[in-house]
């Protein structure tokens, strides 16, 4: 079952780049996503980091727990199906069972989906 927590963070350091390339968007999506992990207390531990099976965007560690991102810039968050295809779905979910493998340790598998007003949708455990 998936789980949703939802804020609107505060303001973000840079604006939305509306007019910017899809990459300066992803990239100002992945920002925000980092400032929110960081104001709950979670470390950055690796950034687009390459597994065997395709790249995680963010992993983050508090407490003994880590958490793999996948950031989505989207503006309708009512459907995550739509956002993260069924073959990217795939690849996230054998990205995630080579990390487990190699950290051995608590690990969950977050989508945040950034809103163009730099809310965020956090779907807990989504690839199942």
């Amino acid at each position: 079952m998936t789980t949703t927590r939802s804020l609107v963070a505060s303001e973000p350091n840079k604006p939305f780049p509306g007019n910017d390339s899809r990459y300066q968007r992803g990239l100002w999506a992945e920002e925000i996503c980092q400032q929110y992990y960081q104001k709950l207390g979670f470390a950055r531990v690796a950034h687009r980091l390459r597994t065997p099976f395709g790249e995680v965007d963010w992993v983050f560690k508090r407490e003994g727990i880590w958490v793999c991102v996948e950031v989505k810039l989207w503006r309708a968050t009512d459907d995550i199906h739509m956002c993260v295809k069924f073959a990217q779905k795939q690849r996230l979910r054998r990205a995630y069972e080579y990390l487990l493998s190699k950290v051995h340790k608590n690990l969950e598998f977050h989508l945040v989906v950034v809103g163009s007003d730099g809310s965020v949708q956090v779907y807990e455990d989504f690839l199942w």
